[in-house]
């Protein structure tokens, strides 16, 4: 379901969340999708 939008979403959500959320637990739910 989601395979084709993993590469682009997740450096697009890198980008976003590795600015302004340094603490948010985004990267994190982000992880476990990616694993």
């Amino acid at each position: 379901m989601g395979h084709h939008w993993t590469i682009p979403n997740i450096l697009a959500r890198r980008l976003v969340y590795s600015r302004p959320s340094s603490h948010h637990p985004v990267p994190s739910l982000y992880g476990h999708a990616t694993a």
